[in-house]
């Protein structure tokens, strides 16, 4: 899955080098440097031999200064959501360096040089800038365009799931063996609630699972996950009934594409422990994506992680030397007393 970027005013937590040889060709700066490169035992180029080769390579620097420059990006419109809390477009943009990142704008809203300028959500169209180009962009299949409602073309999981919490109101704790699918979907919403449920019924129809977990969680499961996963965040005291602090207000907790030592360090932190630094992380996971919809406690911020380490078949374990991350199905060692 691919991480979304929206612009949310909350203060959010947040958590190629190629070797050259000496026959590589003229470095960036333009500057050339000719190496004789080959068996020892072999004879050196003469002097015109020399000046035909760098005469060759010379005539080459404006076409390899033109490779090297990042191919201009390619931005397609995935979808519109009209009449809801607000009009917003979704956008996925693809570069040569970065790949394809996913954004999610109202209008004035900007991410880098993109600005969204115009949604006219009656002809399925949005207008931005470019840099300094001015796009107009469209939706490629025709089609009515419902003035209220949720618009997909080939929409992302990243793109749908990052629309699926705010509707919902609820933070998703998601598997990392979701498969990735697309999603094209044109309907009518008055509501929130009414959004949500059509993009559940997506997800179901891609083998994709919601289960509701408490009154602020959801669970976005395979469906073989969701026979047997069991929600438990109705066990954990939440700050509306029994008083505790808000840790994470809406917004506040970001993991975007995170590695999962990154949610242990953010777990020991919020635990009030530490990290068994000796302990190996070389563990072959999905990462964690988190965008807390909902205001958590740190009871509550502490079970999503546990949650999300879960779906990823590890635990926590706390050891003399700290806590580290452990496949689940594998016992605890034994303390010199059972031994």
């Amino acid at each position: 899955m691919t991480a979304m970027e929206s612009r949310i005013p909350t203060p959010a937590v947040e958590v190629n080098s190629t070797a050259g040889s000496e026959k590589d060709l003229p470095s960036p700066s333009g500057n050339l440097a000719l190496s004789y490169v080959g068996p020892t035992s072999a004879r050196p180029m003469n002097n015109m031999s020399t000046r035909l080769l760098s005469i060759l390579l010379l005539s080459l620097l404006p076409a390899l200064r033109l490779m090297a420059q990042a191919t201009p990006p390619e931005v397609k419109l995935v979808g519109l959501i009209c009449g809801l809390s607000q009009n917003r477009v979704a956008l996925r943009r693809v570069t040569l360096h970065d790949g394809e990142k996913d954004v999610l704008l109202a209008e004035g809203e900007r991410v880098e040089d993109l600005e969204v300028i115009r949604i006219a959500p009656g002809l399925g169209t949005v207008d931005l800038t470019l840099g300094s180009k001015r796009l107009q962009l469209s939706f490629r299949r025709p089609g009515e365009w419902p003035s209220r409602g949720l618009m997909l073309e080939d929409a992302p999981l990243a793109t749908v799931l990052s629309l699926y919490g705010p509707f919902a109101h609820r933070t998703l704790l998601c598997s990392g063996k979701i498969p990735d699918a697309v999603f094209t979907l044109r309907t009518a919403a008055a509501t929130d609630a009414e959004a949500a449920r059509a993009i559940e019924k997506a997800l179901a129809e891609k083998e994709i699972s919601s289960v509701p977990d408490g009154d602020k969680f959801l669970l976005v499961l395979t469906k073989s996950e969701a026979r047997t996963v069991k929600p438990r965040s109705s066990q954990i005291r939440s700050a509306d009934n029994a008083g505790d602090a808000v840790l994470f207000p809406p917004g506040a907790l970001r993991l975007i594409r995170s590695d999962v030592g990154l949610v242990l360090d953010l777990y020991a932190g919020i635990a009030g422990g530490k990290r068994d630094r000796n302990a190996s992380l070389r563990l072959a996971v999905q990462p964690v994506d988190l965008v807390s919809q909902t205001p958590l406690t740190k009871e509550e911020s502490l079970y999503a992680l546990e949650m999300l380490l879960k779906l990823r078949g590890l635990k926590i374990e706390n050891a003399a030397d700290g806590m580290k991350l452990v496949p689940m199905g594998i016992p605890p060692p034994a303390s010199s007393a059972e031994r």
